[in-house]
């Protein structure tokens, strides 16, 4: 039986580790959008070509100005294409394996799959929270 290769567990511990708001931060970035020296595996099966996208920078919708707010709904939109992209990638790898998938690479795939839902919904959320937070700005100073 293989096991999951030890970049591929460090990834899952990494990532299971952190708390949710660090994947939002610049500063945070998940180990498969910049990958180390080394190929990332999951159970020999390599992944290099589903890598998720770089997170899109949001600003405090209490303090930045509404062109900047709408340049980062864009990059939003384009972050949503890419990590769909990157989902459906793993989606394929996960076919491309069929009957011969085994436990480990199911399961690793699998984590790494919901790992990239999360950080998609985790994004949206943000950017949302910051849009309520821009108009909540914007009818404050228009009733002073």
């Amino acid at each position: 039986m293989k096991s999951l290769s030890a970049a591929a567990l460090a990834l899952f511990v990494v990532a299971l580790s952190m708390p949710a708001h660090a994947l939002l931060s610049p500063e945070a970035s998940f180990a498969l959008s910049e990958p180390s020296d080394s190929d990332i595996h999951v159970s020999d099966v390599n992944v290099d070509e589903c890598a998720f996208p770089e997170p899109p920078v949001i600003p405090s919708g209490a303090e930045a100005p509404e062109a900047a707010l709408a340049e980062s709904g864009a990059a939003v939109r384009d972050y949503q294409v890419a990590m769909q992209d990157s989902l459906a990638c793993i989606e394929d790898v996960i076919a491309s394996l069929g009957d011969e998938i085994t436990p480990e690479q199911d399961s690793g795939l699998t984590a790494l799959y919901n790992n990239g839902v999360e950080q998609l919904t985790m994004i949206a959320e943000s950017f949302n929270s910051q849009v309520r937070a821009f108009k909540a700005r914007q009818a404050a100073e228009s009733s002073e």
